[in-house]
This record gives structure tokens, C-alpha cells and sequence, in this order.
């Protein structure tokens, strides 16, 4: 039997109107139609010579730009996005990094705190609803006429825009996707109810959707979001709720008859309400699954470190009382950094009989599911999954462990580390003869710590390989080993399993004995400045990566570089547009076989995406970043002012990196010739880019 239509239950605030950039456009010179398929080939080749089997593009659902013949939905989405991915592929990129895909945990801008589960729906590409695919259940004039509807106010003088970007609105978009995901569900079960046989083909993919096993999560997690809704005001974060309402599903998974009858009256209560959370994911997984299936580039998608407070609970059992996950270092004055991730218990990875117990089996889905719709993941903060920095709750919650400052009028709180010991450190430990401090030697009383080791070789291998991955796949995968030493993890288990890593050049040479060759290497993450900032700042960077005598070199055959007579590179005379591209021959030219580079720096773009350390009210921009609608000829306008703006010229640094390889005699005898054809047209395709509109 259908339910009927649901009658709106959401409100919000007004919300901040998404500007989009308004300026008169003088675009430079773009590719014409019949060249884009040469240069297409040509690039391919010239990373092929390098050696560059994964070249990454990172850039968030949020950061891509709305559709060229669409409307303004508030924030980007990462599906349908054909003339990107198309755009993207031109210039070599063979991955899109997007940034995780669950939904974020309540009042949140990040995605590094959001459900491992269930999908964001906010990044819907909402124009895909008035197609056949999806029986055009939201006509294209009815998402205008919600889009135009919604509240405008004048955006935060502090929310600059940029003259090649413009900005996500997260709260706008959650009010247009709230409301066209309500129209879109009440068309569908009208339509069914008066049996439109246009609507079956997508019924049954509704239904399969809900009876698929790996869904079983949706009753508890619709349910969680209506007491969120009804008597927290939307608040899900689990524990400012009351201990009933946190012990629900965990007592309901116990057979408690109370809490049973409690569920199931909810359920029986908003029956109209739980449908609709399942048909938005289902639309969300739906076309997550599609873009997977008809892209033209591979995605990779983030498996955070974390999950939200519904994963919590939901799982409730798997989890230590008092014990966090963080980091060692990262905090004021390098101390550690307090995250508030529950640790999963150590014995609920494994049954006595060597099986995956909840907590194993729990790891298996986390990674599992971090593959629906994507062709590849990275492993945000790896050592969680191997040797995690740990620490008790209830000292950080003690206001006694805590040091407060004053600095320009701001109050920083931050770790007394005298504290520290018996109550943080790192769960497996390492005697080092150097450490004379012990900084690595915690004695950490947590039984069943050791099970930790066999988390990557025992539940997470396998766990992709159910997925059908193979050894050159579990290659590609980005483990994320940015951030703090950790000695177990380097000097034991990742050099057994043979993992690669993350080999960070805003700190390291590209040929750093560290480098691993299947490493990934990049100037920069969501978390840093653009390059183009840091050639002005290089106190940012470390080891002299960013002082111009380091990067001279690197552009002995630029043409456009400042030289002496015997054509030297004069370093004190470079601008920071030739240090930029100096930067990136370092990349091209590292010895690694994969590389992601920021949407940030290869657009020229000079904002960062987010600053460590800040809340959403310190800086209003931190995640917001976002691709303008005309955001290839504002590319091709950047390349043709090469003198003051920073956009990457594929051509010209490739060029620039097999003539340096060659000069190295890193170029295999056999590979010579082939190599020097490239550099010719290469060379004629970088100056195709700099040419100005005719």
C-alpha cells in the first residue's frame, strides 16, 4: 500500500545569497574544437615519457562549478558533470580527488566529520531530475521556480570572491535541496498512486534499493534524524543528546521490548517522513553509481578518518568509552590536536576463531561503502588504521589540562602536555635511541592494542579485494601519510606491506630519499595556501623547497625566465610566476609515479580552501571555494596573462620537465627521440595557450 504525499516538516533560516561574479568576460584564446583531441594526445604522451601513471586533479563536490545551461543550486555537485570531466581529461588528468561524500554532521561546512554511510544529498545534481533516467520528476521550470524563490540577503563582506571563483552557500543549497527533493518524492508517489506506468522503471530501482542488504542501515538512521529534527532542532551531535536517545538503536539491536516500541512507533509515526529520507538516498547513491558508470575520468572519493554521530550510534558497542583518536602534533605550539573521534575497541576487530568480529566487520563496510560510486579512494590519516595517536576523553575534557593564551586579541586554548602521559600517546609503541624524550614510548593501557597491526593486511586488503580489486589497484590507492612521524607505521608495518604514501613537496625535494616511487607527490592538500602564495612566503614551506636558488633551476628552459649571458637562470630576478612554474617542473619531474595537484593552483586561484585550526565564524570561507560558471575561459584568460596570473600551462611545464630529464640523462636511450618530438609539440601548444582571442 502507498503512503501519501509528506506535507513539508523542514524550516530554516533565511540564508546568505550565493553571488555569482559579475564582470564583463574578455576571454583568451581557447582550444578550438578540432585541436582539444591533439592536444589531448600529445599531453598524454609527454606524462607517459615522465612516467606519470596517476595524474590526480583534487577538487571537492562542493568546489565544481554549476552546469553552463543550469541554475544556481546553492553549491557544487560532482555528477553530471560531462564538460568538466571532458575539460579535465584534456589536460591529462586521468582522477578526480573529490573530497568525502557523506553527509556531514549537522551545522558543519566539512566533510571530514560526516557519515561513512549515508550520502550528502545536498551534492544531488538536481537538473538530472527532469530527465528520463529519473521519469523527469522535477520539471526544469519547477527547480527554477524553487531556486528563484528562496531568500536573498546580502552575503558576508568577509566572503570575498575572486575573479576566477565565486562561491558554495551551504545553507542555500540545504533549502533548495530540501524543498526539490520533497516536490521530486510527491510527484513520484502521485504519479504512482495514479498508476503512471512512467514511474514503475524507477519504483523498482527504489524498491531494489531499499530490500539491498548493504541498505539495512536506512530504518535506524532515518529514525536518528527525526529525533535530531523534533527535540534537538536539527542538532545530531550524539552527545548533547539524552542517554535514551543515545542508547536507542544499541538497545533496540539488544531486543529492549521498551526501546522497540519506541522505534517502531517513530517509524509508524512519520511514515511519509522515513520514505522520503530513503528516496533522497536512493536519488543520492543513484546518481553516484551513474556518474561512475558514464564518466569520462576516474574518481577517487575520500574514506575519512572519522564518521558522524549516526555511524556512532548506530555502532555503539564497537566503540571505547574514553578513548579518542588525534594527532601528536598540529596544535598551538605543536601540541597534540584533539579530534573527538571514538576509538574503535581493539577487540572487536577479531573473534577468538580469527573472523571479523562487529568492529572488523564495521572496517570492512567503512571501506566498502567508500567505494559506491567511485573508482578509487584515499585513505585519509592511514595511521588510525595501524597505530593511532590516542587519548582519554575524559582528560580533554578536564578544563585543568588545558593552557590558554591571548594573541592579537584572540584566546587560544591548547594541550598542557605535562599531563600527557598514561593519558594520550600513540596506541602501539616504539623504543628509538634516539627519543630521549620517550615521545614515542607511552605505555598506553588499552588491552588488545596489538590487533591494530592486522587491521590493513587482515580486513582491509581483503575487503577490496571482495570489491575486485587487484595488486596494481590497491597501488593506486592514495594512503594519506601527511602529518606527524609515526615509527611503527613507518619503520614496520608500511614498509612490510608495501604501501605508498603521500610525499608532501611544500616541505620535500621531489627526489627526497623519502620518496617513495609509487608514492603520490604534491605541492598541496584542501588544508594549504595556493603555491602562488608560498613563493611569496617561503618561511611556509621547509628544507629551502620554495627559496628561488632552489627553484632556478628547474627553469633553464623556460622562455620566458629572466637569464645571463650564458643563459643561467638569475635567480634574485625570477617573479613569483616564474617561481610557480619552476614548482611544478619540480613536481613533474619528481620521482614518483602518481602526483594530485589542487583545482586551486591549476586555475590560479589564490585562496586556500580551508585553514587548519579555524571554525566556520573565525573564517567564513573555510570550504566554501568554488569554480565560477565560466571557469575554462576564465583558464584560458589566466594562460594568455602568464606575466601576473598563475593558471598551470599543462604544455609548458611538461616541455619544460622532459628537457630537464633529458639534459639529467633520465630518459632511456630508446625513449630519446620520442622524447624530442614531445618537446616540439608540446612547445607549439604551450604558445597556442598564451595566444589572445583573435
Amino acid at each position: 500500500m502507498r503512503i501519501n504525499n509528506v506535507v513539508r516538516f523542514t524550516s530554516g533560516n533565511g540564508v546568505v545569497e550565493n553571488r555569482m561574479t559579475g564582470r564583463n568576460l574578455a576571454f583568451g584564446r581557447e582550444l578550438k574544437k578540432n585541436e582539444v583531441p591533439q592536444i589531448s594526445h600529445d599531453i598524454q604522451n609527454g606524462y607517459d615519457i615522465l612516467g606519470k601513471q596517476v595524474r590526480a586533479l583534487i577538487i571537492h563536490g562542493p568546489n565544481f562549478p554549476m552546469n553552463k545551461q543550469g541554475v544556481n543550486q546553492g553549491m557544487g555537485s560532482p555528477y553530471g558533470q560531462k564538460e568538466f570531466d571532458n575539460f579535465a581529461s584534456t589536460f591529462g588528468f586521468n582522477y578526480l580527488q573529490l573530497g568525502p561524500i557523506g553527509a556531514r554532521n549537522h551545522g558543519q561546512r566539512s566533510h571530514y566529520l560526516s557519515s561513512i554511510y549515508e550520502k550528502d544529498t545536498n551534492l544531488i545534481n538536481l537538473e538530472l531530475l527532469a530527465s528520463d533516467d529519473y521519469a523527469n520528476i522535477l520539471p526544469a521550470k519547477k527547480l527554477k521556480q524553487i531556486v528563484s524563490g528562496k531568500t536573498k540577503q546580502i552575503p558576508d563582506k568577509k566572503m570575498t570572491i575572486g575573479w576566477n571563483y565565486t562561491r558554495s552557500n551551504f545553507d542555500r543549497a540545504q533549502e533548495i535541496t530540501d524543498d526539490a527533493l520533497l516536490e521530486a518524492y510527491n510527484n513520484y508517489v502521485e504519479r504512482y498512486n495514479n498508476q503512471d506506468e512512467t514511474i514503475y522503471p524507477l519504483d523498482d530501482e527504489f524498491e531494489a534499493f531499499k530490500n539491498n542488504p548493504d541498505n539495512s542501515w536506512l530504518d535506524d538512521y532515518a529514525v536518528l534524524h527525526i529525533i535530531a529534527q523534533d527535540k534537538y532542532k536539527g542538532n545530531d551531535w550524539y552527545l548533547s543528546w539524552s542517554q535514551d536517545d543515545q542508547n536507542l538503536i544499541s538497545l533496540v539491536q539488544k531486543g529492549d521490548r521498551k526501546a522497540t516500541k519506541r522505534y517502531e512507533d517513530i517509524k509508524e509515526d512519520n511514515e511519509g517522513r522515513v520514505e522520503l529520507y530513503k528516496f533522497s538516498q536512493f536519488i543520492a547513491s543513484k546518481q553516484a553509481q551513474e556518474d561512475k558508470d558514464t564518466a569520462t575520468i576516474h574518481k577517487i572519493s575520500d574514506r575519512i578518518v572519522s564518521q558522524s554521530s549516526f555511524d556512532i550510534l548506530t555502532n555503539r558497542d564497537i566503540f571505547l568509552d574514553d578513548w579518542c583518536i588525534g594527532a601528536k602534533g598540529g596544535g598551538y605550539k605543536g601540541t597534540p590536536q584533539f579530534w573527538g573521534t571514538p576509538l574503535i575497541d581493539p577487540n572487536s576487530l577479531f573473534n577468538e576463531d580469527g573472523t571479523l568480529g562487529k568492529g572488523g566487520e564495521y572496517i570492512k563496510k567503512k571501506f566498502q561503502s567508500a567505494l559506491d560510486g567511485v573508482d578509487m579512494i584515499r585513505v585519509d590519516h592511514v595511521f588510525a588504521y595501524a597505530n593511532p595517536y590516542v587519548y582519554k576523553r575524559s582528560f580533554s575534557d578536564n578544563p585543568d589540562n588545558w593552557l590558554h593564551e591571548t594573541v592579537n586579541g584572540k584566546q587560544i586554548s591548547y594541550v598542557n602536555t605535562e599531563n600527557l602521559k598514561g593519558n594520550a600517546g600513540f596506541m602501539l609503541d616504539k623504543e628509538l635511541e634516539w627519543d630521549k624524550k620517550g615521545e614515542y614510548v607511552s605505555n598506553l593501557d588499552i588491552p588488545g592494542k596489538e590487533n591494530y597491526r592486522r587491521i590493513i593486511p587482515e580486513i582491509i586488503f581483503p575487503a577490496l579485494r571482495e570489491m575486485g580489486f587487484d595488486e596494481s589497484d590497491i597501488d593506486k590507492i592514495a594512503w594519506e601519510t601527511l602529518g606527524d612521524w609515526n615509527p611503527v607505521f613507518s619503520l614496520e608495518i608500511r614498509p612490510e606491506l608495501q604501501l605508498n604514501g603521500m610525499h608532501s613537496m611544500r616541505y620535500m625535494r621531489g627526489d627526497h630519499k623519502e620518496c617513495h616511487p609509487h608514492d603520490y607527490a604534491l605541492i598541496g592538500t584542501h588544508d594549504d595556501p595556493p603555491a602562488q602564495y608560498i613563493v611569496k612566503h617561503p618561511e611556509l614551506g621547509s628544507n629551502g623547497v620554495w627559496d628561488k636558488e632552489y627553484l632556478a633551476p628547474f627553469l633553464r628552459h623556460s622562455n620566458t625566465a629572466p637569464k645571463d649571458e650564458e643563459g643561467n637562470v638569475i635567480a634574485e630576478e625570477l617573479t613569483p610566476q616564474e617561481l610557480v612554474k619552476a614548482k611544478y617542473v619540480d613536481l613533474f619531474t619528481s620521482k614518483t609515479d602518481k602526483f594530485a595537484l589542487n583545482f586551486t593552483d591549476f586555475f590560479g586561484i589564490n585562496e586556500q580552501p580551508n585553514v587548519p585550526g579555524t571554525n566556520d565564524e573565525e573564517r567564513p570561507e573555510n570550504w566554501t571555494l568554488r569554480l565560477g560558471e565560466n571557469y575554462d575561459k576564465d583558464y584560458y584568460q589566466a594562460l594568455i596573462q602568464y606575466q601576473k596570473e598563475y593558471a598551470v600551462n599543462v604544455p609548458e611545464i611538461l616541455r619544460m620537465s622532459i628537457e630537464n630529464k633529458l639534459d639529467a640523462g633520465e630518459i632511456p636511450v630508446g625513449q630519446i627521440h620520442k622524447a624530442r618530438e614531445a618537446v616540439n609539440k608540446l612547445s607549439r601548444w604551450e604558445e597556442i595557450l598564451k595566444e589572445p582571442e583573435k
